[in-house]
């Protein structure tokens, strides 16, 4: 990889890029990695990382994502609304989606990092390694359909957590030189690098100020519940084993997640079954079977919906990569 020691990381951050192009084939600002205006361009990702433009100011913008800066070095300056909100180095500041923000000119050892994450990245699992992370986990489920009780955007002073400034500069790396497992090691650092924030912010005073929605606290352990039984659970007998009359259950998931009960197992039993395709040379109908899926047709059909191949694309796409 390119990054193997802070030394080469710097002389990489440091250095001037030329100006690239955004997805919509727009002139990026001098510095910038790259330019993003909707995650839904990047197909299957749901990390990326791009370094912050230098010496131009950015325009008030919004975006379709979640967005942390990481200020590896020097100062940045943001306006939100009626805040000006001076990050220095070692700070992090994690921005809601949509919220509006424009940032001031900055020269060349204002260096900073912009972790981009999509909804994707918030699965069952994903939200078991952050539950005891009360900042980040209220965080993102009162934000992340819509049911915010936060003021937009958090920010954290990490410049004394080497732990938390190591684990961003391995995500740096992995995305700025990608490997064979760099997407599923940056999924695994993100929600690490959130405990070790949550950690510096409540070492340094932290409160918790808000309330959870009503409902959150179980929502996430009841995705889990389902991801792990979605062989053989059904809306019934989740509602029993949660303590809630099933017609509640499938509104608070609707509510919640802006997905129905079958909708939810649907993905999860898919999402199963593609591990099996590609660490198992089990028959595809015999998968089928094993995740829930009863009619091979339909299991092919749903395959498709999700992955846009089949799952026998799916498998020899997959293992090749291994």
């Amino acid at each position: 990889m390119i990054c193997l020691n802070k030394t080469e990381l710097t002389e990489y951050l440091v250095k001037d890029k030329p100006p690239d192009l955004d997805f919509d084939g727009n002139a990026g600002m001098l510095g910038s990695t790259i330019n993003i205006t909707s995650f839904e361009n990047i197909p299957g990702s749901s990390v990326v990382i791009t370094q912050h433009g230098r010496y131009l100011p950015t325009p008030e913008h919004g975006h379709n994502y979640y967005e942390m800066m990481y200020v590896y070095s020097g100062s940045i300056t943001h306006y939100i609304g009626d805040d000006e909100v001076r990050l220095g180095e070692g700070s992090f500041c994690l921005f809601d989606q949509n919220i509006r923000h424009s940032i001031a000119a900055s020269g060349k050892y204002d260096i900073a990092v912009n972790f981009i994450f999509s909804k994707n990245l918030f699965t069952p699992d994903f939200f078991t390694k952050i539950e005891e992370n009360n900042l980040f986990y209220d965080f993102f489920t009162s934000t992340l359909y819509n049911r915010n009780t936060f003021g937009r955007y958090i920010v954290v002073d990490a410049k004394d957590n080497t732990v938390a400034r190591d684990l961003a500069a391995i995500a740096m790396c992995e995305s700025f030189d990608p490997d064979i497992c760099s997407k599923g090691t940056l999924e695994s650092l993100i929600p690490i690098l959130l405990n070790e924030l949550f950690r510096s912010w409540r070492n340094k005073g932290g409160r918790k100020i808000l309330s959870e929605p009503d409902g959150a606290s179980n929502v996430w352990r009841i995705l889990r519940y389902i991801q792990t039984n979605c062989a053989t659970v059904s809306l019934t007998s989740t509602a029993q084993r949660f303590g809630y009359a099933p017609n509640y259950l499938g509104t608070l998931l609707a509510k919640t997640t802006g997905q129905s009960f079958t909708e939810i197992r649907q993905k999860a039993c898919i999402n199963q079954a593609t591990i099996m395709l590609v660490n198992s040379d089990m028959p595809i109908g015999e998968i089928a079977q094993s995740v829930g899926i009863s009619n091979v047709t339909f299991f092919y059909t749903l395959f498709h919906r999700f992955f846009d191949m089949t799952p026998a694309e799916y498998r020899a796409k997959y293992r090749s990569a291994q």
